[in-house]
């Protein structure tokens, strides 16, 4: 039975239409091969004294005095590359026969990351199974003899079942499927390969292992009510932390526009120019759009920033459109709003750090305000309508 499944496993790359991916047979070489290592990491794993139960070097864990996310593995760790080959379906299919799975899988998970989604292993024993098959039916045969008797074969029928239960109960030889538990469809995936290599291995002789398959399909849960709420509020918080930063980084913008005029109106120079004919209109509307130009470049950067980390909170479709319009109105309504302050200060730099600090309070406890609204009920929610909801709004004004 280990051998046909073996056989059927070993051989499963072939199209079957029935359960398998609707992809078309590619002609590939499907040549077993094996990774070529640095031959310092070569020398290791072939000087060293290694053994089944320690096969590689081993990987430094959390200890009392360090703690670490994931095990910090030298070079040589979980072993030589196992010989592989590419399938048919573009997975790659790596043979691990007479390794240590446990090992190889634990010190090859960082390396490995999320492109590993399982396994199966074929002829496993369990080593919890104190009786094998023969001794089952040695203990029947007893049984049947002790209670052997020629008017009734209700015994032997009881004892029959008991035979069949106790088999069925005792399996020494294990199909044991592997799957990485972050990937939703890993156990899915290769629980119905075994499936069916099991199926195929009990076909009757003559029959052609390709029109038989089981098809499965995985249909996960929904989301409670609790759980949805706990996922929608770590969302929020992520938003609310990444809004909180724009507005930090944004607010020492509109705050430096200040500093030049100032620095004319302490040294003379707007008086100068207003001297020389310049019109005051002419002179504050050539500063906000010279302002507004300065402006407009971080506001780029930000929105490519956001469109390369693909933040859906922020450019997603319908949300893409009010972050430009947002970003775009901040700083046409925050510029006009710094240019008295160049009438208070005579200190540049103690301007610019009293405005950048209003800046901050301002947007930051808005944005906090607002968060901490969402988190009431609607019915208590009254005062919306004095601190609008809008979960995409990245600036203070």
């Amino acid at each position: 039975m280990v051998s046909h499944l073996h056989h059927h496993l070993h051989h499963h790359h072939h199209p079957h239409p029935p359960f398998s991916r609707n992809l078309p047979c590619v002609p590939i070489d499907s040549k077993w091969t094996t990774p070529s290592v640095e031959p310092s990491i070569n020398n290791i794993l072939i000087n060293g004294t290694w053994s089944m139960a320690n096969p590689s070097p081993n990987c430094q864990c959390s200890t009392p005095q360090k703690t670490i996310m994931l095990p910090d593995c030298p070079p040589g760790a979980g072993g030589l590359p196992p010989p592989q080959r590419i399938q048919n379906t573009t997975d790659t299919l790596q043979d691990l026969t007479g390794r240590n799975m446990t090992d190889f899988l634990l010190k090859t998970y960082e390396k490995a990351g999320k492109k590993r989604y399982g396994g199966i292993s074929v002829g496993g024993v369990n080593s919890q199974v104190r009786m094998t098959e023969p001794e089952i039916e040695a203990v029947i045969r007893d049984l049947k003899s002790l209670f052997n008797s020629p008017q009734d074969n209700t015994t032997e029928q009881i004892l029959l079942n008991a035979e069949t239960l106790l088999k069925e109960l005792g399996t020494r030889d294990n199909v044991k499927v592997w799957f990485y538990n972050q990937a939703w469809h890993g156990i899915v995936s290769f629980l119905n390969v075994a499936n069916n290599a099991i199926l195929r291995g009990n076909l009757p002789t003559g029959r052609d292992p390709r029109e038989y398959g089981i098809s499965s399909s995985s249909h996960p849960l929904n989301l409670t009510k609790v759980q949805l709420s706990y996922q929608a509020l770590a969302a929020t918080s992520t938003d609310l932390v990444v809004s909180i930063c724009v507005i930090f980084a944004m607010s020492f913008i509109p705050a430096s526009f200040v500093l030049f005029l100032i620095q004319e109106r302490v040294n003379k120079a707007k008086h100068l120019q207003f001297v020389s004919g310049v019109n005051p209109a002419v002179y504050w509307v050539a500063n906000f759009a010279w302002d507004i130009c300065n402006y407009i470049v971080p506001c780029l950067i930000v929105i490519i920033i956001f469109l390369c980390f693909q933040q859906k909170a922020y450019v997603s479709p319908p949300n893409l459109p009010a972050l430009i319009w947002l970003l775009v109105m901040y700083g046409w309504s925050i510029t006009p709003m710094m240019y008295p302050a160049s009438f208070i200060f005579s200190v540049p730099s103690t301007a610019y750090v009293v405005l950048t600090c209003v800046n901050l309070f301002i947007g930051i406890n808005g944005s906090l305000a607002t968060f901490v609204m969402e988190l009431f009920d609607d019915d208590v929610g009254g005062a919306g309508c004095c601190f609008p909801k809008s979960s995409n709004v990245p600036c203070p004004y």
